[in-house]
C-alpha cells in the first residue's frame, strides 16, 4: 500500500481509510460503461455530488484507450508500472519458470494467443467454431451484464480485422517468420478455448510450455484458484522472454 501511495502521491490523493465522518456510510456502487473515455467519467460528477461515498465495481484498466489526455495516460502508466507490484512469491516463481525455460542456454518465445473463452465471447469472434461453441459463447456474452454489445455478427467482426487470429493461423505466422519446430514456446495466456485447438500448435511446435507444465503442484497451489495471479505469473515470464508475440484484433504483434 505504501509503495502504491508514494508512487502516485504527486498525481492523486489516496487514503488508507475513509475519514471518520464517512466511515459508516454504505458506498453507492457504480458499474461504469466499458471502453469509456475521460469525458464519461467527468460526466459522473452529479453522482459524486449526490452520494458521499462511491464505489466502482470495476474500471477499464487498458493501458491505452480512447485517446485519453496525456496527463491521465501518464498517471495510468505510473500506476501500472510503478505503483502496482506483484507479491514476492509471484515474482520469485516467475523467475523460477524463466530459469527452467532457459535451461541449457535455450531462448524462448512468449506467445499470447488471446483465444480464451471470455475474450471470444466478449468480441463475438466465433470463426470456424462448432454450433455448440457458438451458442456457448453467445450465452456467456448475454449473461455478463456490463458487457455492452450482445448481438454480434462474428463473420463481420473478423472481416473488419477485429478478431484474434486462430491457433492454426498463429502456426502459419510463426512458420513464415522462420521459427523452426524446435522453438521453445511459452503460452502466456489463459486456457485456450476449444478442446483440441492448442494441439494445432503443438503438432508443429512440440516444445510448448505453460505455467502448469513448468511448475510443481506444490508451487502453484497458492495461486491455482486465482486466475489473475496465474496471469501475473505469465506476465513475469513474458516480460523476461527473448521474443514476445501477441495476437490481437487480427494482427500479430512482436516485441523483441
Amino acid at each position: 500500500m505504501k509503495i502504491f501511495m508514494d508512487a502516485l502521491r504527486d498525481g492523486i490523493a489516496i487514503v488508507e481509510d475513509l475519514p471518520q465522518q464517512y466511515a459508516g456510510i454504505k458506498p453507492y456502487e457504480i458499474e461504469p460503461d466499458s471502453f469509456s473515455d475521460s469525458s464519461y467519467y467527468r460526466s459522473l460528477s452529479k453522482i459524486f455530488e449526490e452520494h458521499e461515498v462511491v464505489k466502482f465495481m470495476y474500471t477499464n484498466s487498458r493501458l491505452s484507450n480512447n485517446n485519453v489526455p496525456h496527463s491521465i495516460q501518464k498517471l495510468r502508466c505510473r500506476a501500472n508500472f510503478e505503483a502496482l507490484q506483484f507479491t514476492p512469491y509471484i515474482e520469485e516463481l516467475g523467475r523460477i519458470i524463466v530459469n527452467r525455460l532457459r535451461s541449457g542456454g535455450k531462448p524462448y518465445i512468449a506467445l499470447h494467443l488471446r483465444y480464451e473463452k471470455d475474450m471470444l465471447s466478449f468480441t463475438g469472434c466465433d470463426y470456424n467454431m462448432t454450433s455448440a461453441e457458438v451458442e456457448e459463447l453467445r450465452s456467456m456474452r448475454y449473461s455478463v451484464q456490463h458487457w455492452r454489445y450482445k448481438k454480434i455478427n462474428g463473420t463481420e467482426r473478423r472481416l473488419q480485422g477485429r478478431c484474434p487470429i486462430t491457433p492454426r493461423e498463429t502456426v502459419l505466422f510463426l512458420t513464415a517468420m522462420g521459427y523452426p519446430s524446435t522453438t521453445n514456446i511459452y503460452i502466456a495466456s489463459g486456457k485456450i478455448y476449444g478442446a483440441h485447438r492448442l494441439n494445432m500448435v503443438r503438432e508443429v511446435y512440440p516444445n510448448l510450455h505453460t505455467h502448469f507444465t513448468l511448475s510443481t503442484k506444490e508451487e502453484l497451489q497458492p495461486l491455482v484458484n486465482y486466475q489473475n495471479k496465474l496471469a501475473a505469473i505469465d506476465f513475469v515470464v513474458a516480460r523476461e522472454s527473448d521474443v514476445f508475440v501477441y495476437t490481437h484484433n487480427g494482427n500479430m504483434e512482436k516485441a523483441m
